[in-house]
């Protein structure tokens, strides 16, 4: 397989090395065993038309590169991702913007856990309605069920490719809607 490094503007091949994990203008790659690559031009992370029209997805786990992925693979899905690093934060960012959904793990290193965040967004009449996906490490049977009962929308399991959390978050929002 090969990967070609693409200028963003002309077209032309700059290299055949793997591509950073940052730069300015988003694009995504094709692989083939033979024949040319395909190129297709995304928009920057940094693009101020990422406004109010694209669903807002809070994202809350401890983890600064687990966020830093799913933000990634969520822009790239049409997507404008929030970040929160624990619980406390998170609804610190649901009073500043309310997103169209919540995706939130559920064992953090300090303070408050996932249940907890969960049970606040549920309680609360201004974010009952709020979809919540649970995406967690934790593999025991009962979480399936207390994810059902406390009204999640959707439970996953990590390791979890960014594309497939999209997928879920498109489904999520298309029943919610439709139960609206």
């Amino acid at each position: 397989m090969r990967l070609c490094q693409w200028e963003a503007t002309s077209g032309k091949r700059l290299h055949h090395t793997p591509l950073p994990i940052r730069f300015r203008a988003i694009l995504r790659y094709e692989l083939s065993d033979t024949g040319p690559i395909r190129r297709v031009r995304r928009r920057s992370l940094e693009d101020s038309s990422m406004s109010s029209l694209h669903p807002a997805v809070l994202l809350v786990d401890d983890s600064t590169d687990t966020l830093e992925m799913y933000a990634l693979g969520l822009s790239f899905a049409g997507y404008r991702p929030l970040t929160a690093v624990d619980p406390e934060s998170a609804l610190g960012q649901l009073h500043r913007e309310r997103p169209d959904v919540v995706v939130t793990d559920l064992q953090f290193a300090h303070g408050s856990g996932g249940w907890d965040l969960i049970r606040a967004l549920k309680t609360d009449a201004s974010t009952r309605q709020i979809p919540i996906i649970v995406l967690t490490g934790r593999t025991e049977p009962s979480i399936a069920v207390d994810a059902r009962n406390t009204g999640c929308a959707a439970l996953l399991m990590k390791p979890c490719l960014p594309d497939d959390l999209a997928h879920v978050v498109e489904r999520v929002l298309a029943n919610d809607t439709a139960a609206a």
